[in-house]
């Protein structure tokens, strides 16, 4: 499977999308790869703690 990209706008829709994606890789005999996969959040809020 090519990689793929989830985009929501609410953090609570992220778990209803993935389960709708493991859905569909069981139908074509396939797996989500845990160990490749990354979250990555965006938002126009401010930081409130830096990574150094």
């Amino acid at each position: 499977m090519t990689d793929k990209v989830i985009i929501v706008t609410k953090e609570e829709h992220l778990q209803k999308r993935i389960s709708k994606l493991n859905n569909t890789c069981k139908v074509h005999n396939m797996k989500t790869n845990v160990d490749k996969t990354e979250i990555m959040t965006i938002s126009k809020k401010e930081n409130k703690y830096l990574h150094n």
